[in-house]
């Protein structure tokens, strides 16, 4: 069966060849009545894109050389008292988006709506007005639940889990399987008779929608609820304090926590590690010598600004119907602060 070509569409509908390419890729300077039109007619004559070609037209475009640079938007929306990149995390989103950026010919440029006089509305303009049709949303706060960008003009994609009320295509760590990887470890070493304690502050645990609180309970179910202890939910505020009182309170064994803070808060108050307790971290860096779990902070940047590359490429603008999460699993990486005498 011949396969029906762009060509055939337009001499049915009596438009030129170019008007219908465009129009199947949900192009912007086709009118919308148009567009319409001419998908349906596709549709209605078993129209698909031949793969083969499309790849060797993408080919052929990745290797002209490029004049200039297609800017891309980093929106974030952070207090100003503290700055996003300052976070291990949120510096590695932007390191991995901006990597995979440069490599597909973009430039990833940084825009705030905290500053001053910014609003949704004019956020928008300027983006449209400097020719920018994708935006990476990362480093948003959760206290912003959502804001009102003219979506329907830009191709988007948001890192991480903020704004939450958003409808958008996402791609974030996936918190529950590294959690429930770092448990099974635990149990696979012989702690699953130890008393395991899961250490996480309020705010993040309400951050991250309680992925590891419910990763960790599901896997622990069938631990032996004498020796488990509950999830402690310490603040930010007095957490030397609050941590140190908790700690003496329930004597753990093993202590799982978001991050080597309050193995710091030990050793600084003369306690051992491992010795007097072990510690697994559930965000390691990779100058860290202690056991964790590695998110690959990193490459979630690099896979969402991959996705990004492919709205765009399709013409894929405004909120989609159904979105799409993209979870980037964690790693287990050996370490020092897990094994002494007495638990080898």
């Amino acid at each position: 069966m011949k396969r029906v070509t762009l060509k055939d569409i337009a001499e049915s509908l009596d438009y030129h060849v170019s008007t219908i390419s465009l129009a199947l890729k949900n192009h912007p300077r086709i009118p919308e009545t148009t567009r319409n039109t001419i998908q349906e007619k596709a549709k209605e004559m078993g129209y698909s894109p031949d793969p083969q070609l499309s790849a060797l037209v993408h080919y052929r475009n990745s290797k002209k050389k490029k004049k200039h640079f297609e800017k891309i938007a980093f929106l974030t929306h952070w207090p100003k008292e503290v700055d996003w990149n300052q976070f291990y995390s949120h510096n590695l989103f932007y390191t991995g988006a901006k990597e995979m950026a440069e490599s597909m010919g973009y430039r990833l440029e940084i825009f705030s709506l905290r500053e001053e006089g910014m609003s949704a509305r004019r956020m928008s303009d300027i983006l449209i007005s400097r020719g920018i049709r994708g935006i990476l949303l990362s480093s948003i706060h959760r206290d912003i639940k959502s804001f009102d960008l003219d979506w329907g003009q830009f191709s988007s994609v948001r890192i991480d889990l903020n704004p939450k009320e958003l409808p958008i295509h996402t791609i974030r760590n996936d918190q529950v399987q590294g959690i429930r990887l770092a448990v099974k470890k635990l149990q696979d070493l012989g702690f699953k008779n130890k008393r395991i304690a899961f250490c996480l502050p309020s705010g993040l645990d309400e951050g991250i929608d309680h992925n590891w609180a419910m990763g960790y309970s599901w896997e622990t179910r069938d631990w032996n609820h004498g020796t488990s202890i509950p999830v402690f939910h310490v603040e930010y505020e007095n957490t030397e304090k609050v941590f140190l009182d908790w700690f003496l309170e329930n004597r753990p064994e093993v202590i799982l926590a978001e991050s080597t803070r309050y193995a710091e808060i030990l050793l600084d108050n003369g306690f051992s590690i491992p010795d007097d307790v072990g510690f697994v971290t559930l965000d390691y860096h990779l100058k860290s010598s202690f056991t964790g779990i590695m998110q690959d902070h990193k490459e979630v940047g690099s896979a969402a600004f991959n996705f990004l590359h492919g709205m765009i490429l399709r013409n894929e603008r405004g909120l989609p119907e159904n979105p799409t999460t993209l979870l980037v699993p964690g790693r287990w990486i050996d370490g020092n602060s897990l094994f002494n005498s007495k638990t080898q």
